[in-house]
C-alpha cells in the first residue's frame, strides 16, 4: 500500500547493476532507472593454502540462497578432499525453520567422520571481518538468487577467491570486480 505513495515522490530509481536495472524496468516501466555500479577495485587475489582450505558461505539460512543444494550435491557425490577442509556457515537460522533442519541435517550426514561444516548466528561487522572473512580462503556464493552480493562483494575486496553460482546479479559482480582472478579462483578450486 505504501509503495504507490512512495513511488509518486520519486523522480528516479538507482540500480547497482544491469541485472537490478532490468528487474526494475520491467516492474516499473514508467519510472526512469539509473544504473549505478558499484566501482570495485578488488586486489590480486591470494593463493590458496594446499594444507587446509578454510571455506566461508555468508548467507542466512533460506531458499533461495541455495546452501541445501550445495551440500545434497556434496553427499550424494560422497564427498572426500585430500586436504583438510573447514566450511563455516554464518546466517539467521530462524527466518525458514524447515530450511535451516535441512541444512543442519545435510551438515550431520556430511560430518560423521569429523566436524568440518560448522553454523554460526551472524556477528558484528567487525568480529565477522576478524574471525571468519579474513581467515577464509575462499567465499562460496551457492545462491539461486542474490540482487547484489554483498558477501561477495566483500571478499572480492578483501582479495579472497570467490566461487559463485551464476544467479542473478552474482556474474555482474564477479565480472565488475575481477575478470582474470575469478578464473584464477574456479582452477584454484576444481583442483582441491
Amino acid at each position: 500500500r505504501r509503495l504507490p505513495n512512495l513511488l509518486e515522490k520519486m523522480d528516479f530509481m538507482v540500480a547497482p547493476s544491469r541485472f537490478v536495472a532490468e528487474l526494475l524496468e520491467r516492474e516499473f516501466p514508467e519510472m526512469p532507472i539509473l544504473e549505478l555500479p558499484p566501482i570495485l577495485q578488488a586486489p590480486g587475489i591470494r593463493e590458496v593454502n594446499s594444507e587446509e582450505i578454510r571455506l566461508l558461505i555468508t548467507a542466512n539460512l533460506v531458499e533461495v540462497k541455495g546452501i541445501v543444494p550445495f551440500l545434497r550435491r556434496l553427499v550424494q557425490n560422497g564427498f572426500q578432499s585430500s586436504v583438510e577442509i573447514r566450511l563455516d556457515v554464518i546466517g539467521e537460522a530462524d527466518l525458514e525453520p524447515g530450511y535451516a533442519r535441512q541444512c543442519l541435517t545435510l551438515a550431520n550426514e556430511l560430518n560423521r567422520e569429523r566436524t568440518w561444516i560448522r553454523f554460526h548466528q551472524p556477528l558484528e561487522q567487525t568480529d565477522y571481518y576478524r574471525q571468519f572473512l579474513l581467515r577464509a580462503d575462499v567465499v562460496l556464493a551457492p545462491s539461486i538468487f542474490e540482487t547484489f552480493g554483498m558477501a561477495v562483494a566483500e571478499a572480492l575486496l578483501a582479495g579472497i577467491p570467490v566461487w559463485a553460482s551464476g544467479a542473478g546479479n552474482l556474474p555482474y559482480l564477479m565480472e565488475t570486480a575481477t575478470r582474470p582472478s575469478a578464473r584464477s579462483c574456479s582452477r584454484q578450486l576444481r583442483s582441491c
